[in-house]
């Protein structure tokens, strides 16, 4: 009989020291339980730290931008005529034009709100308010600078420089202060600049819309009808680009040239990039043509978003 109270108590004894094992593996749960609860906070602390950089990023280069354009003046300008369309037909709109259009934010001096679906304007109907460019002021801040791009409707509306490589502006502003925004840049490469048959111009693709992450919008067919015109100042004066083809590539394939050798292999460029687009625009473009293409990131970033345009005045 003392023997088995001798047990009893010493398996209670075990028991509270957690030698019977069921508690133990319920402490140890609870141990994982807490540490997993604190990853998880770590993780959402760090995410929220990184969001808040992000968003102090784009402020700040908003403010850079905002105050460029304080300097600037605006002018009314009518919607240019269609360019020639020898009528091929359209591929259908596979997005579908109902989507709703997001707010512009601050769209400096653009009248237009930015759209995407209906009311698309007539031809000197209902004429654009664009930037007019200080060109004289402009090179007081950035000797680099050699145009203003915009496209009436969106949020484009910056002005373009050109430096000796295509790195640094992928991380400066206009203005030099360094941000992951940038700025929009003349590929480096182009030693004609605007007279080269296809100047190259580069801009990022960021959450908050700015920059050039508007491009990513030509593969829907009522963006494009409603935002169907890219106008580019330089020094020199006013130029107006129709757009013709948009579409989604890799980075590393024939889209990027420029100084082209002959007129045939310009025309061979421009029907490459013709067939690669989401919709045919109808706009006959040969080599007889001026040209500008733009390019941005895809929304996958190992991806790139060009936009081609035909010069119309």
């Amino acid at each position: 009989m003392a023997q088995q109270e001798w047990e009893k108590q010493g398996a209670g004894q075990a028991k509270e020291a957690g030698y019977g094992g069921k508690p133990r593996r319920k402490k140890k749960k609870q141990g994982v339980l807490y540490l997993l609860m604190l990853a998880a906070v770590a993780v959402l602390a760090f995410s929220l730290w990184q969001l808040s950089g992000i968003m102090a990023r784009y402020e700040e280069s908003d403010k850079v931008y905002d105050e460029i354009l304080s300097h600037m003046g605006e002018e009314a300008v009518p919607v240019p005529l269609p360019a020639e369309r020898p009528g091929q037909p359209e591929k259908p709109d596979e997005k579908g034009d109902g989507e709703e259009a997001q707010p512009a934010g601050a769209e400096g001096s653009q009248e237009v709100s930015e759209t995407e679906g209906g009311g698309e304007t007539e031809a000197h109907e209902q004429p654009y308010t664009l930037t007019v460019p200080d060109f004289s002021y402009l090179r007081s801040v950035n000797s680099d600078v050699v145009g203003w791009v915009q496209i009436p409707g969106t949020r484009i509306n910056y002005p373009i420089v050109q430096g000796t490589d295509n790195e640094y502006y992928l991380n400066h502003t206009f203005s030099g202060e360094e941000n992951t925004c940038g700025a929009i840049f003349m590929d480096a490469k182009i030693g004609d600049g605007f007279d080269d048959k296809n100047p190259i111009i580069h801009g990022h693709n960021l959450k908050s819309g700015a920059m050039f992450s508007r491009l990513n919008r030509y593969d829907r067919r009522s963006f494009w009808n409603t935002n169907r015109y890219v106008y580019i100042t330089t020094p020199e004066g006013l130029r107006i680009y129709e757009v013709f083809s948009a579409y989604e590539m890799q980075p590393d394939t024939d889209i990027y040239y420029f100084g082209f050798s002959d007129n045939e292999e310009f025309q061979a460029y421009i029907d490459r990039v013709r067939s690669y687009s989401v919709f045919d625009a109808g706009i006959q473009v040969t080599s007889a043509d001026d040209i500008v293409t733009l390019s941005t990131c895809a929304n996958d970033t190992s991806r790139r978003f060009v936009v081609h345009a035909k010069r119309v005045q």
